[in-house]
């Protein structure tokens, strides 16, 4: 699985932050692609509009948990 890969990487450099939100899509049974009448998804692969809305505030979470002086601007 490429999440392994990527942990991988990211615990071997200090300054590899790896976004997963697999977690707000799926639970242990069930995977949702659409809220509402809204589809999360444009593809098999690509989040639409209202995904990237969807995960908007815990992208910015997880932006905001990587130390200041590890952010670059």
């Amino acid at each position: 699985h490429i999440m392994k890969t990527l942990d991988t990487i990211q615990n071997q450099n200090d300054n590899v932050f790896i976004y997963d939100p697999f977690d707000l899509f799926c639970d242990k049974k069930y995977c949702i692609t659409s809220k509402g009448a809204k589809y999360l998804f444009i593809d098999s692969t690509h989040l639409s509009y209202d995904g990237n809305k969807f995960i908007a505030n815990d992208f910015i979470a997880f932006l905001n948990s990587i130390p200041k002086e590890l952010q670059t601007e």
